[in-house]
């Protein structure tokens, strides 16, 4: 059993039941794709057929945004966002918060639900060639009436830039302690609308794909081109907590990115 004993794999069988017996979540996931080494970005495609498109997709993101040669279309996000409860986790380098809410938005006349919040370092996402420190992506998921179909995905990406310090986000960072320290989960209650820049209109998007296996495409992208403000003390926490954790920008053929402002 690819070296592990029976007994050795019942005993880890029993203690993750355990665990959840009592209530407690794992801020954990077995990983078997990373950000750096033998299962790093470069070779997803070939850790698993399931993974193919990571290498041969033609709508791979994240992208490099060339402002001056983006086409400008209308087009706006109308957000129906409230206090809502969510659960911390650490996941493969990724501190993730998890809403529970009601929490929707709009857009292209299709209505999505927040999923999670994701923070990454640097971001995914760069403007002319320069990535932000780290950004906050949040994941909608389509409201589907037939709850067995499966709808489109829509990721929203904050960058997040050196600056005064973020009130939302200070009164985040007991939360990150939790998964700092791999304790259970613990639930915090905050209004996603904070994460957004005041310019939230003014945003590039665009149709890509995920930015982890199995980097599956037709994703919607939408990338706000105002940062959020955050204290260099902030960032550097994010970075203490979290592992380098962005794919490196694709080189794709079938996007067409558009932006909202001149």
């Amino acid at each position: 059993m690819n070296g592990l004993t029976f007994k050795t794999c019942l005993l880890i069988s029993l203690s993750i039941s355990s665990l959840m017996l009592m209530g407690l979540k794992l801020p954990w996931t077995p990983a078997e794709w990373s950000y750096k080494g033998e299962n790093g970005p470069e070779n997803w495609g070939e850790l698993s057929r399931k993974w193919e498109t990571c290498s041969n997709g033609t709508m791979q993101s994240p992208t490099d945004f060339k402002s001056q040669n983006v086409s400008k279309k209308k087009n706006r996000v109308k957000f129906f966002y409230e206090d809502t409860p969510a659960d911390a986790f650490l996941i493969n380098g990724k501190v993730e918060f998890h809403a529970k809410g009601d929490n929707e938005i709009e857009f292209d006349n299709v209505r999505y639900k927040l999923s999670k919040l994701v923070f990454h370092h640097p971001s995914e996402h760069s403007i002319d060639g320069k990535r932000a420190s780290a950004s906050i992506q949040m994941h909608h998921s389509e409201i589907m009436q037939d709850k067995n179909t499966t709808g489109q995905t829509l990721i929203m990406e904050i960058l997040l830039n050196t600056g005064i310090v973020n009130v939302v986000l200070a009164r985040l960072k007991p939360h990150f302690k939790f998964t700092e320290e791999e304790k259970p989960a613990k639930e915090y209650k905050f209004f996603p609308a904070r994460f957004l820049p005041r310019t939230a209109n003014k945003f590039f998007y665009y149709k890509g794909s995920q930015t982890e296996p199995p980097c599956l495409e037709e994703i919607h992208w939408v990338v706000f081109r105002d940062p959020l403000d955050v204290s260099q003390k902030q960032l550097k926490f994010i970075e203490s907590i979290t592992s380098p954790n962005s794919r490196p920008v694709q080189k794709s053929k079938d996007i067409t990115v558009y932006k909202t402002f001149e």
